[in-house]
């Protein structure tokens, strides 16, 4: 009993904490003072992770000795590199540590207000709560990049408007056209906040001049769904690695070329399986991993990030599939990749589907001296916008838009759009989006923006979706602009509804803000509604689209200006399908003459 209350004070006190530092650290960021320090970091809430992509950069602008920037390098406290590089870089090193968090976020706080850029190739500083993403897209002077590590191409079903995307960063460091389209489509960033570049750790490597061991790298990444399962050696990922390492083939040509093996695992798959999960076979330690892929001749993973590395010093890989695509579907970690290899033929090759076709593979590497042929020549060379100098191009970057301001929650009239794809609105009480639309998740919520200040009376339509379940079956909504309430109106059906708001230009203030705000009664809690386990849905509604367009006053009302637009979509939409339909027709035809 006294557990759980002290559990409940905890947690109170914990929410209270991150509520009140994550207003200071908002603040921090919208201070208009001289800003000259950059932040970086890895992932930081672990401690067995070594300093990666994040760290390079940070030494290379500890390097420029302060000319333009002052750099910070914030390192998980436990992590066993973090003594050594505290040594060495003093004060440009922040520990962080889960039970420091009141520290180090007191510490950030002071910080925040000369922070000018802010790089990390993971989101942990917007997993820590507090404030952090918040405070940086609120300010029109602090800029958020995501640097990436290599998760994306692999893992792209992970990047969502709620992953990764331009809802939580400013602007994303790329490598290659396939990331382009896949952030510009997927995670909604526009094009020019995407930066060319590629990961910092490949500065550590030789594009032209690679030199390698008689060695082979076999390193696997990891599966989630591996906690889930008792008996670990019996799951179809470990018997794919411990068959590789037993065939007799593979020994035979490890043996007779005079090479060794060398095998490593993703941290996680450790952390949950032990260091003797492959049974006798030894495993690299993880700061042992960066030489072992820097002088290894080939790898052998089934679809790690670190074939990046070896693609760039133009040393093959090859991708052996692990047939675990039912664990994965019956899992659902989102992680966990049930088909990782479609849609990216125009990078890839080498895709072995078992054992026996990888030796294969093997065989062949071992026959030609480990050289690329010309058409994996030409798929490596597409996979990389550039061979050296990343640091220093993207701190290039970083100075010559030192003194950039952001424009910020800014639409233009006679615009629609989309909720889900749409991060440049300014919110209250109102979630990250999911594919579809953003749910409302408080009684009271408001989202603004800011339109022309030459702009004239305007009309505003709101598409929506209620949230009506088992006793909720109505429920009662206000919608205003800027103080000015609708009357309430009752919500007691489903399917797509719309707010239509008819905005004259008296109610719009000289610097041209538009603020719309919601009230909703009559709304049961969560409890109540019997919501099933991994429902996102919250409250009443989830804002799908918005249309701001310029009032036409041939139209009585603004209701009667937006059915004609809504029957022209319509309509336009019919011929669309219409057009589709007959394309398909005449192409089954087609096929069927032949």
């Amino acid at each position: 009993m006294f557990g759980g209350i002290k559990y409940r004070i905890n947690r109170l006190q914990d929410m209270a904490f991150r509520r009140y530092i994550s207003h200071y650290i908002v603040q921090a960021m919208q201070l208009n003072t001289q800003r000259n320090k950059v932040i970086t970091c890895d992932f930081i809430l672990e401690a067995d992770t070594s300093p990666q992509d994040e760290f390079e950069l940070f030494k290379y602008i500890y390097g420029q000795h302060n000319e333009y920037f002052v750099p910070y390098y914030i390192i998980n406290e436990h992590c066993a590199a973090y003594p050594e590089i505290k040594a060495k870089y003093g004060d440009n090193i922040i520990p962080y540590s889960a039970e420091n968090i009141v520290s180090f976020a007191f510490y950030m706080k002071e910080l925040f207000k000369t922070t000018k850029f802010i790089c990390g190739g993971f989101q942990v500083l917007h997993a820590l709560c507090l404030g952090i993403t918040d405070g940086c897209k609120r300010s029109p002077y602090v800029y958020s990049f995501f640097t990436q590590h290599g998760v994306n191409f692999f893992k792209d079903n992970f990047i969502s408007q709620s992953s990764y995307s331009a809802f939580l960063f400013d602007k994303i460091m790329i490598s290659n056209d396939f990331e382009k389209n896949l952030f510009m489509n997927r995670a909604c960033y526009k094009e020019e906040n995407l930066v060319k570049n590629g990961l910092f750790r490949w500065d550590l490597l030789s594009a032209d001049h690679a030199q390698s061991n008689k060695s082979i790298f076999i390193y696997f990444t990891h599966r989630r769904y591996l906690r889930n399962i008792e008996d670990i050696q019996d799951t179809v990922y470990v018997r794919t690695i411990t068959s590789l390492l037993r065939n007799k083939e593979f020994n035979r040509l490890i043996e007779e070329n005079g090479y060794t093996v060398q095998v490593a695992l993703h941290h996680t798959v450790l952390q949950v399986c032990g260091n003797d999960i492959l049974q006798g076979v030894q495993i690299l330690k993880d700061e042992e991993i960066a030489d072992a892929k820097k002088n290894a001749a080939l790898l052998i993973t089934d679809y790690s990030s670190m074939c990046f590395e070896m693609w760039f010093q133009h040393k093959p890989v090859i991708f052996l599939n692990v047939p675990d695509t039912e664990d994965c579907l019956t899992y659902g970690h989102k992680t966990d990749l049930p088909a990782p290899y479609s849609g990216k033929e125009d990078y890839i090759f080498n895709v072995a589907q078992n054992v026996d076709e990888c030796v294969s593979m093997l065989g062949h590497y071992f026959a030609t001296g480990f050289r690329f042929s010309q058409e994996e020549c030409q798929k490596r060379d597409r996979f990389f916008y550039y061979n050296s100098d990343f640091c220093a191009r993207f701190y290039q970057y970083l100075v010559d838009t030192r003194n950039d301001t952001k424009t910020l929650y800014h639409l233009p009239v006679n615009f629609s759009m989309e909720f889900a794809r749409c991060p440049d609105i300014n919110t209250y009480a109102i979630e990250l989006p999911t594919p579809h639309g953003r749910w409302v998740v408080r009684k009271k919520a408001h989202f603004s923006f800011f339109v022309p200040t030459d702009s004239k009376d305007l009309a505003i339509q709101i598409r929506f979706r209620p949230y009506l379940r088992y006793k909720q079956y109505k429920f009662f909504a206000k919608v205003g602009v800027n103080g000015h309430w609708l009357p309430r109106r009752e919500v007691f059906t489903r399917g797509i509804k719309a707010f239509v708001l008819d905005v004259p230009r008296s109610w719009i203030g000289a610097d041209g803000k538009i603020e719309i705000q919601f009230k909703f009664s009559h709304v049961y809690k969560r409890s109540q509604l019997r919501i099933p386990g991994g429902d996102q849905r919250y409250l009443s509604i989830q804002l799908l689209t918005m249309d701001l367009l310029e009032r036409d006053h041939s139209f009585a009302e603004v209701k009667d200006q937006f059915e004609a637009i809504n029957e022209e979509r319509a309509r336009q939409r019919a011929l669309l399908e219409q057009g589709q339909d007959e394309e398909w027709s005449n192409q089954h035809d087609t096929d069927a003459d032949e």
